[in-house]
Order: structure tokens, then sequence, then C-alpha cells
């Protein structure tokens, strides 16, 4: 994904929530073909709180790519998701053809005051970034086309 960078100039991307049922979908796309003709540099789909609307998530993200020419940044958390689940989860990104990935940590599911418990065979928000890293360099993901963004860590 090239973000613009000529000085002065617009830069601006939508973000959505993954649709809860059929009637939100057909807004959705709706939306993106209106989205379409102005051209917004990427969108994003977001995880609901605790990984919630993961597989939503990876499916309307990946169907964004697919049947549009708006560059996609999908969103990836650690909650409640064991290493290998990211793995996977990686390269369903990656068979999809997204290359744009923004990594968090996510709010715990009890909500962002809730306290952070890791998942068994998890990882924290800070490790995310680096043992992607570090999995993109093995067999096991291979993905070095993909391109990972973090958000700092607040805590």
């Amino acid at each position: 994904m090239a973000v613009r960078s000529v000085k002065n100039q617009l830069t601006y991307s939508f973000e959505f929530f993954p649709p809860k049922d059929i009637e939100g979908e057909e807004r959705l796309w709706a939306a993106m073909t209106q989205l379409e003709s102005i051209a917004p540099d990427f969108i994003s789909v977001t995880y609901g709180a605790g990984g919630s609307t993961r597989d939503r998530t990876i499916r309307i993200t990946s169907e964004i790519t697919a049947r549009t020419h708006i560059p996609t940044v999908a969103h990836l958390t650690c909650v409640g998701s064991t290493r290998d689940e990211l793995i996977e989860i990686l390269k369903k990104y990656r068979s999809a053809g997204i290359k744009s990935i923004l990594a968090l940590r996510g709010d715990p599911t009890g909500g962002p005051r809730a306290p952070w418990i890791s998942t068994p065979n998890g990882l924290t928000h800070a490790n995310v970034y680096r043992d992607w890293e570090t999995d993109r360099k093995s067999t096991r993901l291979n993905s070095s086309h993909l391109k990972l963004s973090r958000m700092p860590s607040s805590a």
C-alpha cells in the first residue's frame, strides 16, 4: 500500500466494523461502491473487543480486497489467539492478497479497562510485531511481501 506523500495533499481512509447480518453487508457493499469513486488511500476493518469479530473481519477484509480496487489494511490482534492461530490468520490474509496489516494488542474481552489476561501460547501487545518478523523469515509464514504496522505500546 502506498500512502500519498505529496506535500499538502489530503490523505484519507475509512474504517469499518464488520457487519453483523446480511442487511449490514448489503449496506457495506453499497458504501464500497460509492467509496471506490472517491478513491480513499485505504480501508480497514476492525476487530471487535476481545477479538469477537475476528472471523468476520478476516472474511470482509478479504472480500474488499477481491471486490474493489481500494487498498485494504487488515487488523490483527493477539486477544484470544495463540501464536499458531495468528500465523494462520496471516496466511489467510496473504492468500487473499492483503499486503498491509495493523497489529494491535486489542482490547481484553471485558473491554479496554478490563485486566489483560494473556492467551496460553499467545502473544502480548509488544510481541506481535517482533514474533511476526521472526516467523516471516521462516518457512511457516514465508510472506516477506507483507507490510506490518503496529501501534505504539501504551503500557
